[in-house]
Protein backbone atom coordinates (compact mmCIF):
# COMPACT_ATOMS: atom_id res chain seq x y z
CA UNK A 1 0.00 0.00 0.00
CA UNK A 2 1.71 3.23 -0.77
CA UNK A 3 0.13 6.50 1.06
CA UNK A 4 -1.50 9.03 -0.97
CA UNK A 5 -0.31 12.27 -0.24
CA UNK A 6 -3.56 13.21 1.54
CA UNK A 7 -3.27 10.24 3.36
CA UNK A 8 0.12 11.62 4.50
CA UNK A 9 -0.73 15.12 5.55
CA UNK A 10 -3.71 13.36 7.77
CA UNK A 11 -1.20 10.98 9.86
CA UNK A 12 0.83 14.09 10.23
CA UNK A 13 -2.22 15.85 11.77
CA UNK A 14 -3.23 13.19 14.02
CA UNK A 15 0.56 12.98 15.38
CA UNK A 16 1.17 16.89 16.00
CA UNK A 17 -2.36 16.29 18.13
CA UNK A 18 -0.38 14.00 20.49
CA UNK A 19 3.10 14.93 20.46
CA UNK A 20 5.06 17.59 21.05
CA UNK A 21 8.72 16.44 20.36
CA UNK A 22 9.85 16.87 16.89
CA UNK A 23 12.12 13.81 17.29
CA UNK A 24 9.62 11.41 18.50
CA UNK A 25 7.22 13.22 15.38
CA UNK A 26 9.70 12.00 12.99
CA UNK A 27 10.49 8.55 14.20
CA UNK A 28 6.85 7.35 14.41
CA UNK A 29 5.81 9.06 11.57
CA UNK A 30 8.57 7.27 9.43
CA UNK A 31 7.64 4.22 11.05
CA UNK A 32 4.20 4.35 10.28
CA UNK A 33 5.11 5.27 6.51
CA UNK A 34 7.40 2.35 6.16
CA UNK A 35 4.65 0.45 7.46
CA UNK A 36 1.66 1.32 5.48
CA UNK A 37 3.94 0.61 2.94
CA UNK A 38 4.43 -3.23 3.62
CA UNK A 39 0.54 -3.30 4.32
CA UNK A 40 -0.99 -5.47 0.86
CA UNK A 41 -3.01 -3.35 -1.22
CA UNK A 42 -6.26 -4.78 -0.66
CA UNK A 43 -6.24 -3.65 3.35
CA UNK A 44 -7.99 -0.22 3.33
CA UNK A 45 -6.33 2.88 4.92
CA UNK A 46 -8.03 3.09 7.95
CA UNK A 47 -7.84 -0.85 8.99
CA UNK A 48 -4.21 -0.46 8.34
CA UNK A 49 -3.84 2.77 10.23
CA UNK A 50 -5.91 0.96 13.36
CA UNK A 51 -3.15 -1.93 13.28
CA UNK A 52 -0.50 0.47 13.26
CA UNK A 53 -1.54 2.72 15.88
CA UNK A 54 -2.88 -0.22 18.00
CA UNK A 55 -0.69 -3.04 17.56
CA UNK A 56 2.34 -1.70 16.60
CA UNK A 57 2.90 1.71 18.30
CA UNK A 58 0.76 0.95 21.82
CA UNK A 59 -1.84 3.44 20.92
CA UNK A 60 -2.22 6.93 22.11
CA UNK A 61 -0.28 5.62 25.65
CA UNK A 62 2.36 4.09 23.41
CA UNK A 63 3.08 6.83 21.42
CA UNK A 64 3.24 9.37 24.53
CA UNK A 65 5.57 6.78 26.46
CA UNK A 66 7.89 6.98 23.72
CA UNK A 67 7.87 10.89 24.13
CA UNK A 68 8.12 10.98 27.32
CA UNK A 69 11.52 8.83 26.57
CA UNK A 70 12.49 11.07 24.44
CA UNK A 71 12.70 13.93 26.60
CA UNK A 72 14.08 12.23 29.56
CA UNK A 73 17.39 11.11 27.19
CA UNK A 74 17.15 15.13 26.30
CA UNK A 75 17.07 16.40 30.72
CA UNK A 76 20.17 13.52 30.42
CA UNK A 77 22.03 15.29 28.01
CA UNK A 78 21.65 18.94 29.47
CA UNK A 79 22.35 17.82 32.67
CA UNK A 80 25.79 16.12 31.14
CA UNK A 81 26.14 19.39 29.21
CA UNK A 82 26.14 21.40 32.78
CA UNK A 83 29.00 19.22 34.03
CA UNK A 84 30.89 19.22 30.91
CA UNK A 85 31.09 22.81 31.27
CA UNK A 86 32.70 23.10 34.35
CA UNK A 87 35.59 22.08 32.58
CA UNK A 88 35.44 23.47 29.60
CA UNK A 89 35.34 26.99 32.03
CA UNK A 90 38.31 25.95 34.16
CA UNK A 91 40.28 25.19 31.28
CA UNK A 92 39.51 28.44 29.08
CA UNK A 93 40.63 32.49 29.20
CA UNK A 94 37.33 32.35 31.68
CA UNK A 95 39.56 30.84 34.56
CA UNK A 96 41.46 33.98 34.18
CA UNK A 97 38.95 35.87 35.71
CA UNK A 98 37.75 33.69 37.87
CA UNK A 99 40.30 32.72 39.68
CA UNK A 100 41.75 36.02 40.54
CA UNK A 101 38.59 37.61 41.30
CA UNK A 102 38.01 34.84 43.53
CA UNK A 103 41.40 35.12 45.48
CA UNK A 104 40.47 38.69 45.61
CA UNK A 105 37.01 38.45 46.73
CA UNK A 106 38.38 36.17 49.60
CA UNK A 107 40.95 39.26 50.54
CA UNK A 108 37.66 41.91 50.72
CA UNK A 109 35.60 39.18 52.66
CA UNK A 110 38.65 39.13 55.64
CA UNK A 111 39.92 42.59 55.29
CA UNK A 112 37.43 45.05 54.24
CA UNK A 113 34.24 45.16 56.83
CA UNK A 114 32.09 47.74 54.30
CA UNK A 115 32.63 44.97 51.00
CA UNK A 116 31.67 42.17 53.63
CA UNK A 117 28.56 43.64 55.10
CA UNK A 118 27.24 45.42 51.63
CA UNK A 119 28.92 45.54 48.70
CA UNK A 120 29.48 41.44 49.00
CA UNK A 121 25.85 40.56 48.75
CA UNK A 122 25.13 42.76 45.94
CA UNK A 123 27.87 41.29 44.53
CA UNK A 124 26.31 37.83 44.34
CA UNK A 125 22.60 38.96 43.87
CA UNK A 126 24.41 40.54 40.92
CA UNK A 127 25.95 37.47 39.60
CA UNK A 128 23.22 35.26 40.17
CA UNK A 129 20.32 37.27 38.18
CA UNK A 130 22.71 39.25 35.50
CA UNK A 131 22.40 36.04 32.96
CA UNK A 132 18.94 35.26 33.54
CA UNK A 133 17.81 39.20 32.87
CA UNK A 134 19.97 38.86 29.58
CA UNK A 135 19.05 35.66 28.42
CA UNK A 136 15.09 35.58 29.37
CA UNK A 137 15.28 39.63 27.76
CA UNK A 138 16.67 37.77 24.27
CA UNK A 139 13.76 34.65 24.48
CA UNK A 140 10.92 37.22 25.04
CA UNK A 141 12.56 39.25 22.01
CA UNK A 142 12.46 35.79 19.71
CA UNK A 143 9.13 34.82 21.27
CA UNK A 144 7.77 38.09 20.21
CA UNK A 145 9.27 37.74 16.50
CA UNK A 146 8.40 34.28 16.59
CA UNK A 147 4.54 34.80 17.02
CA UNK A 148 3.21 34.77 13.35
CA UNK A 149 4.78 31.26 13.39
CA UNK A 150 2.47 28.71 14.67
CA UNK A 151 5.02 25.67 16.27
CA UNK A 152 3.49 22.17 16.59
CA UNK A 153 6.62 20.33 17.43
CA UNK A 154 9.72 21.50 18.71
CA UNK A 155 13.20 19.48 19.47
CA UNK A 156 13.64 17.97 22.68
CA UNK A 157 16.29 20.10 23.91
CA UNK A 158 13.85 23.11 23.20
CA UNK A 159 11.11 22.00 25.30
CA UNK A 160 13.28 20.78 28.00
CA UNK A 161 15.15 24.43 27.71
CA UNK A 162 12.56 26.81 29.74
CA UNK A 163 12.69 24.66 32.68
CA UNK A 164 16.44 24.32 32.45
CA UNK A 165 16.39 28.20 32.54
CA UNK A 166 14.45 28.23 35.87
CA UNK A 167 16.73 25.60 37.39
CA UNK A 168 19.74 27.52 35.89
CA UNK A 169 18.50 30.89 37.90
CA UNK A 170 16.99 30.20 41.30
CA UNK A 171 19.34 27.12 42.02
CA UNK A 172 21.91 29.35 43.17
CA UNK A 173 19.16 31.23 45.70
CA UNK A 174 18.02 27.96 47.19
CA UNK A 175 21.51 26.96 47.40
CA UNK A 176 22.93 30.24 49.69
CA UNK A 177 20.42 29.95 52.27
CA UNK A 178 20.63 26.22 52.56
CA UNK A 179 24.24 26.40 53.08
CA UNK A 180 24.08 29.36 55.79
CA UNK A 181 21.41 27.46 57.38
CA UNK A 182 23.67 24.46 57.79
CA UNK A 183 26.74 26.64 58.71
CA UNK A 184 25.05 28.04 61.78
CA UNK A 185 23.82 24.56 62.72
CA UNK A 186 27.28 23.28 62.65
CA UNK A 187 28.28 26.57 64.63
CA UNK A 188 25.75 25.86 67.39
CA UNK A 189 26.50 22.22 67.66
CA UNK A 190 30.14 23.27 68.48
CA UNK A 191 31.07 21.22 65.55
CA UNK A 192 33.10 24.69 63.59
CA UNK A 193 34.38 27.65 65.73
CA UNK A 194 33.16 30.94 65.45
CA UNK A 195 34.67 33.36 63.02
CA UNK A 196 34.49 36.06 61.22
CA UNK A 197 31.13 35.38 59.02
CA UNK A 198 29.46 36.14 55.90
CA UNK A 199 25.38 35.80 56.32
CA UNK A 200 25.93 33.18 58.68
CA UNK A 201 28.61 31.18 57.29
CA UNK A 202 32.71 30.95 57.51
CA UNK A 203 34.10 33.42 55.20
CA UNK A 204 36.35 30.57 53.62
CA UNK A 205 32.87 28.84 53.21
CA UNK A 206 31.51 32.24 51.43
CA UNK A 207 34.61 31.88 49.00
CA UNK A 208 33.63 28.82 47.83
CA UNK A 209 30.19 29.63 47.19
CA UNK A 210 31.18 32.74 45.08
CA UNK A 211 33.74 30.48 43.02
CA UNK A 212 30.67 28.19 42.30
CA UNK A 213 28.18 30.71 41.59
CA UNK A 214 30.54 32.96 39.32
CA UNK A 215 31.04 29.91 37.38
CA UNK A 216 27.37 28.61 37.28
CA UNK A 217 26.94 32.39 36.38
CA UNK A 218 29.05 31.94 33.16
CA UNK A 219 28.10 28.27 32.62
CA UNK A 220 24.39 30.02 32.36
CA UNK A 221 25.13 32.21 29.96
CA UNK A 222 27.45 29.62 27.49
CA UNK A 223 24.29 27.09 27.41
CA UNK A 224 21.89 29.80 26.95
CA UNK A 225 23.15 32.45 24.52
CA UNK A 226 21.83 30.54 21.46
CA UNK A 227 18.72 29.92 22.98
CA UNK A 228 17.22 33.01 21.27
CA UNK A 229 18.58 31.76 18.07
CA UNK A 230 17.00 28.43 18.23
CA UNK A 231 13.53 29.90 18.74
CA UNK A 232 13.77 31.87 15.76
CA UNK A 233 15.07 28.64 13.98
CA UNK A 234 12.56 25.96 15.48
Amino acid sequence: MIPTAEQKELIKTQLQDILKVRETYEEIYDHIITALEAMPDNKSFNEAMDYIFKRELGGKGGIRAMQRRTIKIAVKEFAIEYLTWYGKILTSRQALIILPATVLYYFLMNNNEWFRDRLGQILHMALILTPGIIISAKSVIAQKKQEWKIVKTQDANLIIKPFGNIFMLFSPMMIWPLVSIFCMWLERGGLIARQPDYNGMPINVATVLFFFIATHSLIYYNMYKNWSKQLLAS
